[in-house]
């Protein structure tokens, strides 16, 4: 019965509306649920919980203030509780005094802490959350790791790590989140992955295809990301050996490929070899 109480609760938030102090709750039965809505619905199926019954079409504290009493009707019976202020949303709900042992067993927990209950078909077990924005932590169904997370459970920054999500298996490596979750983040191109760890100007080497291609690293544009550049291949002999005997912008000719080019001597990319480099055609 104390689990009851505590889901309906949770089914309470549930038919808060969004917007002012005194919204009301609008409900069509043929829109199609929010992820929020089959996300929620999931973790309590896992716990045996079903779903709640459609709200009322008015809000239960529609035209009252926080603080002030108010009910409604949950799969038949009704639930006495106190019009709250929920940040989160932005309204007032309905919520009703929170099962005692469900708060207790979080008196002295953190926010996703484990948590049980003793009750009289058996111990409950579960995470301490926040039953609202604002509110007591309260003894929950856990949420359900991402497999990007279960991968690196008992890992360390920086473990290998295989996952398959969506389909699609890929190893890579244990990184955290803002949060502090170890989660498995799939590796980036070749190019990036071998600038990791390094910085502009650092010698670098990737594989693709079987095919090992040395660089340099350096900036990619403006993402403020740095890649493996792939080192250039040299100017043909020829066109180098044309500006010798002259100076930056000088007029030169080399024979290439049976045809005689003609054009002017410009600074290579190593800022030392002048290269015999034809005229511009746009």
């Amino acid at each position: 019965m104390r689990l009851c109480s505590l889901f309906a609760l949770c089914a309470a938030l549930a038919a808060c509306g969004s917007g002012g102090h005194a919204a009301d709750l609008t409900f069509d039965p043929n829109a199609a649920a929010s992820p929020a809505e089959t996300l929620l619905a999931a973790e309590l199926a896992q716990s045996g919980v079903s779903c709640a019954p459609r709200p009322p079409h008015a809000g239960p504290c529609k035209d009252k203030h926080a603080g002030d009493a108010c009910f409604f009707a949950a799969a038949g019976t009704t639930v006495i509780g106190f019009c709250t202020d929920v940040p989160a949303r932005s309204a007032l709900a309905c919520i009703p005094p929170p099962p005692a042992e469900f708060v207790q067993a979080c008196a002295h927990a953190h926010p996703t802490d484990a948590c049980s209950v003793e009750l009289s078909k058996g111990t409950f077990t579960g995470q301490c959350r926040a039953l609202y924005g604002g509110g007591p932590l309260a003894c929950l169904p856990p949420v359900p790791l991402p497999p990007r997370a279960q991968v690196c459970v008992g890992k360390h920054d920086g473990d290998s790590c295989t996952v398959t999500d969506g389909g699609n298996t890929f190893t890579g490596d244990c990184e955290p989140l803002p949060n502090g979750q170890l989660v498995c983040r799939r590796p980036g191109p070749p190019p990036i992955e071998a600038c990791d760890d390094k910085k502009i100007g650092d010698s670098c080497s990737f594989t693709v295809e079987h095919k090992t291609i040395t660089g340099t690293c350096g900036a990619l544009g403006a993402s403020g990301l740095i890649a493996c550049a792939p080192t250039p291949p040299p100017p043909p002999a020829a066109a180098v050996a044309a500006c010798v005997q002259h100076k930056a912008d000088e007029v030169c000719s080399f024979e290439f490929r049976e045809h005689t080019i003609t054009g002017a001597c410009r600074m290579g990319p190593d800022g030392k070899t002048l290269v015999c480099a034809p005229v511009c055609r746009h």
